[in-house]
């Protein structure tokens, strides 16, 4: 579903600015909330799914995600504003900040006290989403805001509920954030683990990590990070080192437990 400027949904009730984003999921709009005069940002599917074999299914799923994600009421957690069931969209709040991954980009690294409240933060959030059902997927530098000083997880488009499913989990994948076996479907608890765990990693050494898939497949290993910023603590080292495991029963099975490294 492609919008131009101007565009109005809703009976009016948004106006569409222009596209801020594109993915294997859908489309991301910035849009103008015309009553209440506010910015609020339209995530709607990727035309490719139209024709879909599974297409009807996944609006039910869409759906159903999008209904218990407005229930959620979180600081670390963008909030879903509103659900069209006309056409599947997610109507967001727009989180005015820096995402982490600009962050990074100008500043090289975060120390790793100013990086674990972070981190403890996101965790938290990502708990409670699990606890409702839902496993993100999509969890990395660019998906995540800092705004006024805290972080804010955006963009459920890649959401997946925990209930089974024949839909892949992501149409694409971010490698350097994602677990291998994230390609595969299934939805669990650990897919957030180690994508949170690798973004900790790019957050207090400024390197990406080695692409899980490279791991999987060609032996590529993985630098403790230690190696690429010196004087971080072992505790650290090891909840990303685990977080990070190669295979998914080796990993923390749900924030939680990771949160308690």
């Amino acid at each position: 579903m492609i919008w131009a400027e101007g565009h109005l949904l809703q009976s009016g009730k948004y106006r569409i600015q222009w596209q801020i984003g594109g993915g294997g999921f859908g489309l991301t709009y910035l849009a103008k909330d015309v009553h209440l005069q506010r910015s609020v940002v339209i995530k709607v599917p990727n035309r490719n799914f139209y024709d879909d074999s599974d297409y009807e299914r996944f609006v039910r799923r869409f759906k159903q995600e999008g209904r218990l994600l407005e229930q959620l009421s979180h600081p670390h957690i963008v909030k879903v504003l509103d659900f069209f069931e006309d056409i599947p969209c997610l109507v967001m709040e727009y989180v005015d900040g820096k995402t982490l991954n600009q962050v990074i980009k100008e500043r090289s690294y975060l120390p790793e006290k100013e990086a674990l409240p972070y981190f403890q933060k996101l965790a938290e959030a990502l708990d409670i989403i699990h606890q409702k059902g839902i496993i993100h997927c999509d969890v990395h530098p660019s998906n995540i805001m800092l705004r006024n000083n805290e972080p804010v997880l955006i963009d459920f488009g890649s959401a997946k509920l925990l209930k089974p499913s024949t839909l892949t989990v992501t149409t694409t994948m971010n490698e350097s954030f994602a677990p291998y076996e994230q390609r595969e479907g299934n939805p669990h608890a650990t897919l957030d683990v180690y994508s949170l765990a690798a973004t900790l990693y790019f957050a207090v050494t400024g390197q990406k990590p080695q692409p899980a898939v490279n791991r999987k497949m060609y032996g590529d290993l993985l630098k403790p990070p230690p190696e690429q910023r010196s004087r971080l603590s072992n505790g650290l080292n090891q909840a990303i080192l685990q977080g990070m495991a190669l295979e998914a029963q080796d990993r923390p099975q749900s924030m939680q437990a990771w949160l308690k490294l």
